[in-house]
């Protein structure tokens, strides 16, 4: 009954401290407030700018052929994965696309954005980006060009 009580007062904790992040009539929000602009292209690509409409970065949902990895979550052999590009620094950042999603929606992109800190009063923190950059990578892309033989390799 201790061990019951116990993991009832952590799980309430754990969801007290839980953000709430949403994103209606373009506008991304965390607990109510204001976070981020989202502009769609109405397929799959979302432009993000601060509340003082300067754009920051653009998410867009990516596929990679491969039929190396078909199988659940992949359909016909097409993997799906969300790429940020931040185009002042050029970086570029891949994460898997959501399991949980079937069709890109901005949410999914609002709760990656949200948990990696990328925006600190309103503008793009660097030092985010660069670890977003360094715990994600681009193994996407890396894939893909493991895939495809080079001119030289001809």
């Amino acid at each position: 009954m201790k061990i019951l009580c116990l993991l009832l007062l952590m799980l309430t904790f754990g969801t007290a401290s839980a953000q709430r992040v949403a994103v209606r009539n373009g506008v991304m929000t965390v607990d109510g407030k204001p976070y981020a602009h989202f502009e769609s292209d109405g397929a799959n690509t979302i432009y993000v700018s601060s509340l003082q409409n300067e754009r920051l970065f653009v998410v867009k949902e990516m596929t990679l052929p491969s039929l190396v990895v078909a199988g659940a979550g992949h359909s016909a052999g097409n993997v799906r994965y969300l790429q940020y590009v931040f185009t002042a620094s050029h970086t570029v950042v891949e994460t898997p696309f959501p399991s949980t999603e079937v069709y890109f929606r901005a949410i999914s992109a609002a709760r990656q954005i949200y948990a990696a800190r990328l925006l600190q009063n309103g503008t793009l923190d660097p030092k985010a980006v660069a670890d977003f950059l360094t715990n994600n990578g681009t193994p996407f892309s890396d894939h893909q060009r493991q895939l495809a033989p080079t001119t030289a390799d001809r």
